[in-house]
Parts: structure tokens; C-alpha cells; sequence
């Protein structure tokens, strides 16, 4: 439809059809491939993958963890999974290290498995980590080192390893009393 608009009607070239219907002639268009729903689909697909774009990772877990379908359409949790994929969040593994402690962040591909109340704890938990052969970062460290009264705002020394060692890391912390 959208193509014979274009060019107008085949039969006498009258530019202004409607519905795939010429308006001078009456001649009726070849229909478009498309169906007006698939288009329209389309657009909410691509409005819904903008919006959720402007989210970060850890508010597209959240979603996908919550599942409300009060609150959100129920093609924005397949749209929230593809988005954490794109970003090279591991979608399985930080939904399954989320159900064991609470909520889980997950920071550009990095999921968060222990936040600590000060930095010297959070030290020693990536080196008991490091220990095991489990790469971990610490997040926030720099900023509670210099001025430790901002540990409320930031919420503590959050310690990261990637997504495919989350398990084997909570194992471990779990085991040494842990985080």
C-alpha cells in the first residue's frame, strides 16, 4: 500500500489513494505484504526498545525479575531480555544470582555479589576471590576511601565478577561466612 501511494494508482495515476483504493478512479491497489497490525506492532516494538534503552541493566533485571503484567505489556520482558543480551549481560545467570540474595546489579556485563560496609572488607573479599582464581572489581571503593560518610548515599563497597563466575563466586563467599 505504502508503495502504491508512492507512485500513485497504476490504472490512471492518481496520486491520492486511500486504503489502497485510487480516489479518481477507483482502482484498488495491490494490497501491501504487510498487515496495518504487523506495522503498527512494529512501531510499539521500536518506541518500547527506545524507552528501555534509557534504562540501565540492573532496572531491565528488575523487570524481568518482577514479571508484573499490571504494570508493564508483556512483550517488554522479551524486549528488557534482548537489550541485557546486547549488552553482554549473562540474563540466566544474573536472574539465578539475584533469587539467592536479594536483587542482583549487574554493572556493563559485571554482576554484583557482595556489597561490604568498608572498603577493607571489600579488599579482602576480592582477595579471597582472586585467591580462587574468580577476577573480581570493586565498585565505589575510590569514592568511600576518600570520604567514608558517603557509604549511605552509595550503599557500601559493592564487589563484581563476571557473569559466568557468579555461582562459583557466592559458593565461596557463602562458604568463608561471607558478604
Amino acid at each position: 500500500m505504502t508503495e502504491s501511494r508512492d507512485r500513485g494508482c497504476p490504472a490512471c495515476g492518481g496520486r491520492n489513494l486511500l486504503m489502497g483504493i485510487c480516489c479518481k478512479c477507483g482502482h484498488r491497489a495491490a494490497p501491501d505484504s504487510t498487515t496495518l497490525a504487523e506495522r503498527v506492532g512494529a512501531q510499539k516494538r521500536q518506541r518500547l526498545l527506545v524507552q528501555l534503552q534509557k534504562r540501565d541493566s540492573n532496572d531491565l533485571l528488575a523487570i524481568i525479575r518482577k514479571r508484573d503484567e499490571q504494570e508493564w505489556r508483556p512483550e517488554v520482558f522479551d524486549v528488557a531480555r534482548e537489550l541485557l543480551v546486547e549488552r553482554g549481560v549473562d540474563v540466566a545467570a544474573a536472574l539465578a544470582a539475584g533469587t539467592e540474595e536479594g536483587p542482583t546489579q549487574v554493572v556493563e556485563g559485571l554482576v554484583v555479589v557482595a556489597t561490604l560496609a568498608i572498603v577493607i572488607e571489600a579488599e579482602a573479599c576480592k582477595a579471597a576471590l582472586a585467591g580462587s582464581g574468580i577476577e573480581a572489581l570493586l565498585l565505589d571503593n575510590n569514592m568511600l576511601g576518600i570520604d567514608p560518610a558517603l557509604w549511605p548515599a552509595l550503599g557500601g563497597v559493592r564487589v563484581a565478577v563476571r557473569s559466568s563466575d557468579v555461582e562459583a563466586a557466592r559458593t565461596l563467599l557463602a562458604a568463608r561466612g561471607g558478604a
